[in-house]
């Protein structure tokens, strides 16, 4: 394709150089060999990508989008006039370098839009929902996408476990893939013929602006809690970038319980909110029980008795923004409610993968203080078991709710078990020292262990629950990862693996 047609609809643009060319590739990674590319610079937090120009024109790029702050380096460093006396290079006559500038006022922006061109704009074929939120995101993606298969449609998902289009599963580095992958992604959809495309939308996606040009047929907030601090220093910036995904013209649906949810209902015009307290979804008469929860919903008018496999207060809540997404997308309440009988647990959020008389093992990917205490909550309520938790916190990021977590761990759980969960570059036993000051500041006796290892700690767990006449095992933090992040390598782990591996060495079979 035609640069000329790819930045067509770009605003704002400056260019230097021919906008004829053929553009055969899209490329944001300088060391990665692409041909006849455009290469966007986007800077980094602690460099800038004008540095890797050379390289990227050295790997196939002949064209660099940059923000227009570098017109003038570009243009006296690369783009310099033929002198007289120089063989013109083919393809090039007025250049030295062989290369075309597009200058834009924002980089990641003009990604998405010249992303959007290249692949032929296949979100306009699809109905897109956009979840975002601190918590349950994948939970309600999955949630949405099994009301609507049960209803016969073709549904893709793009999310934090994975992306998933049709019955393929593709891996992916990261809640919200950068515009390039994106828009790719929506391509493969349109080709498999998908109809709905359920997308988790991360703050930072919103930040960096990769969901930019993206018509969302639905959008989603599931509640907004302290995370990412590390990144947006404080809790009203992050907060402040979540509510930005929402305008007040957009078909919305909004957990009214939630604060940031609340202050969105009084803005946006064409919304269905649910919670608790006053809602046009209203929820009440809450059961829960392990393996099962029955609530009651009053929708227009209307009383309505909901059953679900869900365990948790906080299914309730994913459960009902799913419902509402799916009235949102025209859809019968009643069908609806028949299909949500039905669904199974999401892997990885409050999974039973074992279930006795003695004993429950759940596995859950809560890893921020408002999760994790959900979770033990919920463990509390449903059951009279004894808790026993086994956690750790990443490194690299939001330190401050290591203290946290920690003392939330004492105050509900009988034992305490800290190990690694992606400790990255940092030293494993320092997080746990941290997370044991949280602990040690309740002021609780609590029977407490530090084990770095991941699999000795849940061995430690299973071993400890035979002692005790009854118990629930708590596996939290990384739900259906299977790696573990140490130095700057992943090894292959997974909770689920060591929890059958563990068993299977104690003769017992693993259930679900």
């Amino acid at each position: 394709m035609y640069l000329s047609k790819l930045i067509a609809n770009l605003k704002n643009q400056k260019i230097i150089g021919d906008v004829n060319i053929n553009i055969k590739s899209l490329n944001m990674n300088s060391k990665i060999k692409k041909p006849h590319c455009i290469f966007f610079c986007i800077d980094g937090t602690k460099t800038n990508a004008i540095m890797y120009l050379d390289e990227a024109i050295k790997n196939g790029a002949v064209c660099a989008v940059v923000n227009k702050k570098y017109y003038d380096y570009c243009k006296e460093k690369f783009n310099k006039p033929m002198p007289n006396n120089k063989r013109v290079l083919k393809g090039n006559k007025k250049y030295i370098n062989k290369i075309t500038f597009v200058f834009v006022c924002d980089v990641r922006k003009a990604m998405a839009v010249i992303s959007a061109n290249f692949f032929n704009n296949p979100q306009k074929q699809l109905k897109i929902v956009g979840i975002t939120g601190t918590n349950g995101k994948t939970s309600c993606s999955y949630l949405i996408a099994g009301i609507l298969k049960g209803f016969g449609k073709k549904v893709g998902i793009i999310g934090t476990s994975g992306v998933y289009i049709g019955q393929k599963k593709y891996d992916a580095n990261m809640t919200t893939p950068d515009s390039i992958e994106l828009f790719e992604i929506f391509r493969k959809m349109v080709k498999a013929k998908i109809e709905y495309c359920i997308m988790e939308v991360s703050a930072h996606a919103i930040f960096y602006n990769k969901i930019f040009g993206i018509n969302f047929s639905v959008k989603a907030l599931t509640n907004v809690k302290s995370d990412h601090l590390d990144f947006f220093k404080t809790e009203r910036n992050y907060a402040n970038v979540k509510q930005s995904f929402f305008n007040k013209n957009d078909l919305c649906i909004l957990n009214n319980d939630d604060k940031i949810g609340e202050k969105l209902s009084k803005k946006c015009k064409n919304l269905i909110n649910f919670g608790k307290k006053h809602a046009i979804f209203k929820i009440f008469n809450i059961k829960l029980d392990i393996g099962k929860t029955e609530f009651k919903a009053k929708y227009k008018d209307k009383i309505y008795s909901i059953k679900t496999n869900l365990t948790g207060l906080f299914n309730v809540y994913n459960i009902s923004l799913a419902i509402c997404c799916a009235l949102c997308l025209g859809f019968d309440i009643k069908k609806i409610i028949d299909v949500v009988k039905c669904l199974k647990s999401v892997d990885g959020r409050f999974d039973v993968v074992f279930k006795d008389e003695n004993l429950n093992i759940i596995i859950d990917y809560a890893h921020t203080s408002d999760s994790l205490k959900n979770v033990l909550e919920t463990a509390k309520k449903i059951s009279p078991n004894k808790n026993i938790i086994v956690f750790g916190c990443p490194g690299e990021r939001d330190t401050k709710k290591r203290f946290f977590m920690g003392k939330l761990a004492t105050k509900f759980c009988d034992v305490v078990i800290f190990t690694s969960d992606n400790p990255a570059s940092e030293n494993p036993k320092r997080i746990m020292f941290e997370m044991e000051e949280g602990l040690k500041s309740a002021g609780k006796q609590t029977e407490y262990y530090k084990i770095e290892d991941r699999y000795k700690a849940i061995k430690k767990s299973i071993s400890i629950s035979k002692k005790i006449k009854q118990s629930n095992i708590l596996i939290v933090g990384k739900g259906t990862e299977n790696y573990q992040i140490v130095g700057n390598k992943k090894i292959q782990y997974c909770d689920y693996e060591a929890v059958k591996s563990i068993l299977n060495d104690n003769k017992i079979n693993l259930q679900k």
